[in-house]
């Protein structure tokens, strides 16, 4: 995964994720506990100590998931971001420096809307208007990122794909060739058979 800041076209940061799972709903895949996130903005690399789970909707302006420790959530973290598009080699998406964190329960908090204002001008006008639509919709706090509850149809989807009948270690999720595929298809807009 990885996310590039615009209109500089410098990576801001990046991960190897491993896909979990394939559905017309989204790609959700895991940086497990272990993990490296390598913040190639701030020149320095984090460690995680749970697991992340980030899933990817089909043309959605956003990604992101559940922070995971020993099967309890301790946050739903959201990034605010262009759709992703496969390179061949990664997915590649633009980070517009908006963050929606959710705790457990479900109310949320809005980041780095200081960051997002001063670029604002940079950005495409479509780019700035889906980025206040996920976070703000209609302005008073209704929007998609925002109005995360559990029946939200996202949240719904994502809890789906993270829920497994039985508990897999980290070592047990293999990604095989067909799922990676399967996963650049589907956020591409095409669906495997």
């Amino acid at each position: 995964m990885e996310f590039y800041k615009y209109p500089e076209e410098a990576l801001h940061y990046f991960w190897e994720a491993e896909v979990v799972e394939v559905r017309p709903e989204g790609v959700l895949t895991l940086l497990p506990q272990g993990g490296v996130f390598h913040h190639v903005g701030k020149g320095r690399s984090l460690v995680l100590d749970h697991d992340a789970y980030v899933a990817f909707f089909p043309g959605a302006w956003y990604s992101g998931g559940p922070d995971v420790r020993e099967g309890r959530v301790l946050e739903y973290y959201w990034n605010v971001q262009t759709p992703a598009l496969w390179t061949g080699e990664a997915f590649r998406q633009y980070d517009l420096e908006l963050d929606v964190k959710c705790r457990a329960d479900h109310t949320c908090e809005v980041f780095d809307r200081e960051e997002f204002l001063a670029k604002r001008p940079l950005y495409p006008r479509a780019w700035v208007e889906e980025a206040e639509r996920a976070v703000e919709g209609d302005g008073v706090g209704r929007g998609r990122l925002l109005a995360v509850g559990r029946d939200d149809p996202h949240l719904v989807a994502l809890e789906r794909l993270r829920q497994r009948p039985e508990p897999r270690s980290v070592d047990s999720i293999v990604v095989r060739e067909q799922d990676a595929h399967a996963a650049r298809l589907h956020l591409c807009g095409e669906f495997p058979d």
